[in-house]
């Protein structure tokens, strides 16, 4: 039986705020975002030498359960598509050999590497395989060179760049504009007068003023610093059902000590829904709670929000500490 792996319990590599010219582009298509529930259905990586792909490996996995509605919906990736596919333990080792100890880049890539590291220890039991390699985050490298952006999801940072991302949400496909707006971000930054000062300082001080209208349980920042590359930094948080590390309150402070902001209800401003555990209520309906049916309708329509699990969370609060 599978055991939940924590955050502190992963033994991963450094993000880096860094331009390496050598690297692999990783993107994973996932059935969710926790590893412990959902699985991996697609995987792509891409080997780059001077930024420029030399070797790839790209394939549909098939999953022991069926690839939820909403997640086809998102990928195009349907359940007779994976059929036939390799399995998951088929997979892993020809990934392992291929990634070595080279960079990873990829978008929000700690997602990503979560999951291959919980499904090397799932798949063969802890110390056969590990992902310890360093990696470069697209999400972050991105903040500090193209600030200003409306958010920072990969189809946003290629619009940017004035490139179509018609086709995201395949593994293969985000490789390639994954690197493409990688690419990017280090032509601009070598034109900076001083490239070496933009990865200088994570850490931005402000006046409280900017969070005078924060209203969810009348949450205030306890600290003048926020880190601007977070990917919770300038976003808007809602909590749905019991959390079990902390209070929803303790909760909320961390989001808005780093420099995001929470709300009460899901709304189109929502950025990020926090799902906690609420199979002790009896009152709802289908398994989900009002706020999560109104998230994944959001994300259905195109809005900029992604659900996440509680130990997700607190994976991405531990990543940038």
């Amino acid at each position: 039986m599978r055991t939940k792996i924590m955050a502190e319990e992963r033994k991963k590599g450094k993000s880096l705020l860094a331009l390496p010219s050598e690297y692999i582009v990783l993107d994973l298509e996932t059935t969710g975002y926790d590893p412990y529930w959902n699985e991996i259905i697609e995987i792509c990586a891409i080997k780059c030498v001077d930024h420029e792909p030399v070797e790839k490996i790209h394939t549909f996995i098939n999953p022991d359960n069926n690839i939820p509605k909403h997640i086809t919906n998102l990928t195009g990736i349907t359940n007779e598509m994976v059929i036939g596919a390799p399995k998951i333990n088929e997979v892993l080792p020809e990934f392992h050999s291929f990634v070595g100890n080279d960079i990873i880049l990829g978008q929000c890539v700690y997602f990503d590497i979560n999951f291959i590291h919980d499904s090397y220890i799932y798949q063969f039991g802890d110390g056969v395989y590990s992902i310890e390699n360093d990696y470069v985050d697209l999400n972050r490298i991105a903040k500090k060179i193209v600030p200003g952006l409306e958010n920072y999801k990969l189809s946003t940072i290629a619009s940017s760049f004035g490139f179509d991302t018609s086709g995201a949400h395949r593994a293969d496909f985000d490789c390639e504009i994954t690197n493409i707006c990688y690419k990017m971000c280090k032509e601009v930054a070598s034109c900076h007068p001083d490239p070496e000062s933009l990865f200088k300082s994570t850490i931005k001080r402000y006046s409280k003023s900017i969070y005078e209208t924060v209203k969810a349980c009348d949450i205030t920042r306890s600290t003048d610093e926020v880190d601007p590359t977070h990917p919770f930094y300038e976003t808007t948080c809602v909590f749905t059902g019991k959390l079990s590390k902390c209070t929803r309150e303790e909760a909320m402070q961390f989001v808005v000590n780093i420099g995001g902001c929470c709300g009460d209800s899901v709304t189109k401003k929502t950025n990020y829904l926090i799902m906690g555990d609420y199979s002790y209520c009896d009152t709802i309906k289908d398994g989900k709670t009002g706020k999560h049916k109104r998230a994944e309708k959001l994300k259905a329509e195109g809005q900029d929000i992604e659900i996440i699990s509680e130990s997700v969370f607190y994976d991405m609060i531990l990543e940038h500490q």
